[in-house]
């Protein structure tokens, strides 16, 4: 997934609970919150949701 190379062209266009994927089976939910690092703005997290089948 080039996620990042698609933000840069095309800017901060991904909102909350959007969903991306390698293609349209594939659904990685983005949640944006605080960072777990400290960062002061809020940061995008990948959901990827349970592997269980």
């Amino acid at each position: 997934m080039q996620l990042s190379f698609y933000l840069v062209e095309n800017g901060p266009i991904i909102d909350d609970e959007d969903t991306v994927g390698r293609d349209e089976d594939e659904k990685i939910t983005v949640v944006y919150g605080e960072s777990a690092f400290g960062h002061p703005q809020q940061v995008m997290r990948l959901d990827f949701g349970s592997s269980a089948g």
